[in-house]
């Protein structure tokens, strides 16, 4: 990633970090800067192509991932967003009757596209900032994102 790409981001994060009274807003800045990565790697266009393009290739963010969601305290994390499970896709078309399922912490995939679905209906709107499902799966993939996000841009 070239630098100048990874200084705006490291803006962004600490711009994010500031913000400790909102998980929400953490939660898509983080995913922000997480696009913004795997745009800048995979030169594609669309979600759906980034996040394929980062399942199938090596890269230095991936392995920050793999090396924080190994830990003890991350696997708890990963636990307890896998109680969460499952999360309805709420897109018009869908009507929240297809859900996505987080089963296997150690598949990251499986991870990202639990973690991808969240984003997803925070970002069009399906989740309730009251709802308290909807807060604990923001807080949790907030903490998954935020120290890897730091060894990344080098901010730690």
């Amino acid at each position: 990633m070239n630098e100048e790409l990874k200084q705006r981001l490291r803006f962004w994060k600490e711009k994010a970090d500031h913000v400790t009274n909102d998980h929400w807003v953490r939660f898509i800045m983080y995913w922000m800067i997480f696009d913004a990565c795997i745009t800048e790697g995979s030169g594609m266009g669309s979600d759906r192509q980034k996040l394929d393009w980062f399942y199938v290739n090596d890269s230095e963010l991936k392995d920050v991932y793999r090396k924080f969601w190994q830990l003890p305290e991350y696997l708890e994390v990963l636990e307890e967003l896998k109680k969460l499970s499952p999360v309805r896709d709420m897109r018009p078309s869908k009507r929240g009757l297809e859900l996505v399922n987080l089963v296997n912490i150690k598949d990251e995939k499986e991870i990202f596209e639990f973690i991808y679905q969240i984003r997803c209906n925070t970002f069009h709107g399906a989740k309730d900032l009251s709802n308290k499902k909807d807060q604990h799966l923001v807080r949790l993939s907030e903490q998954l994102f935020d120290q890897p996000l730091n060894l990344f841009l080098g901010l730690v």
